[in-house]
């Protein structure tokens, strides 16, 4: 008989109503017991990183991809800084997933390439190809949650800028709105 994976007999033991996904509850409790105790706010990011069909749940196999991940747990550590930018990436995030999918395409995609362009966060060079590119690991003509936060994490010029940036610019993609974090 063969034996099921880790990655399985965990889901299963932490999918407490057995309904083939697990809730922030049930992700909270995992990680608890497995001896990470995540912060209300670090707990939303991590339900929102792992979450890649957007369904408010982490099914099986986001569960599958997220735990079979050899840095699954670094992950989940954040630092004030890390937090703080993984929170105004998902405050940009959902100004373009109108539709709250838990992934921006098409139009909503475009729009958000052509604000980051002309906001200058993108660098003159970045073709809209190439932010595609870049940005859409998966090659489905969509950027998830997961995949826009490491995009944006990984260029050299940082959407996200440390708390203490000057706010209000502008030409903010708030519209200079006042607690804009970008400089």
């Amino acid at each position: 008989m063969t034996q099921k994976p880790t990655w399985e007999i965990t889901f299963e033991k932490y999918d407490q109503d057995k309904s083939g996904s697990i809730d922030t509850h049930e992700f909270q409790a995992l990680c608890f017991d497995l001896g990470f105790a995540l912060s209300k706010d670090e707990l939303v990011l991590a339900m929102k990183r792992l979450d890649l069909d957007g369904s408010g749940k982490v099914d099986k196999e986001e569960f599958k991809v997220w735990w079979q991940s050899s840095d699954r747990w670094e992950q989940l550590k954040l630092d004030q800084s890390d937090l703080y930018a993984r929170k105004v990436c998902a405050e940009l995030f959902n100004n373009y997933d109108v539709r709250r999918t838990g992934n921006i395409q098409g139009n909503d995609l475009r729009r958000l390439y052509d604000d980051l362009k002309s906001s200058g966060i993108l660098k003159k060079t970045m073709t809209y190809e190439k932010f595609i590119k870049e940005a859409d690991k998966e090659v489905n003509g969509k950027v998830n949650f997961r995949e826009y936060v490491d995009w944006v994490l990984k260029q050299k010029k940082s959407m996200v800028p440390s708390k203490s940036t000057k706010k209000g610019r502008k030409d903010c993609l708030h519209s200079g709105c006042s607690s804009c974090p970008i400089q």
